[in-house]
């Protein structure tokens, strides 16, 4: 019992450090951008492509978009994505469902694991004919939402880091900010 006072009281305390006027003296909304020191993030375009998956062996019943997040402050680089919408969905559905925004543990593992190991629509296993096969996820969470793999920080997993920026990829936790 005394243990989960000592949670309780370590949670409260902790939510009171970082509160929301804490965020917004680091950046601010203007004309529909966020601007902030914070996040070091000025300008970015979204390059994004239509993922045709409803082709054999996929047959993948929804939509799916993928592309890369340029990072105007970091030269070329470019965070990359992979984004199913909510299976059975037109793109109307898909827009008044909740997206599920995944991120794998940074800089040494990419979402794509999350993706094609955990919760996307398609599981790679080990096969003894091949090295991989592509199996149905029954289990996915695209049955119910829509879901966003992201491989960040800059330079994990498809993203990629521009070698002239000195800054481009994060070597600390000082770098993510």
């Amino acid at each position: 019992m005394k243990a989960l006072v000592l949670l309780g009281v370590l949670l409260v305390a902790t939510s009171c450090l970082y509160t929301s006027s804490y965020f917004r003296k680091r950046g601010r909304l203007i004309d529909g951008k966020m601007h902030s020191d914070f996040l070091n993030v000025t300008e970015v375009a979204t390059p994004c492509n239509n993922v045709n998956l409803n082709i054999a062996p996929y047959n993948y019943d929804g939509i799916v978009r993928s592309g890369y997040l340029n990072i105007h402050n970091k030269g070329s680089s470019a965070l990359a994505f992979i984004f199913y919408g909510k299976e059975k969905a037109n793109n109307a559905e898909v827009a008044r469902t909740p997206t599920i925004i995944w991120l794998n543990g940074g800089p040494g593992s990419s979402s794509q694991l999350g993706n094609l190991m955990e919760l996307g629509p398609f599981w790679l296993v080990p096969d003894s004919s091949q090295p991989y096969v592509v199996v149905r996820n029954n289990y996915t969470w695209v049955k119910d939402y829509n879901v966003l793999f992201v491989d960040q920080p800059v330079g994990t997993g498809l993203s990629y880091a521009d070698p002239r920026v000195p800054t481009a990829y994060v070597k600390s936790m000082d770098d993510v900010a």
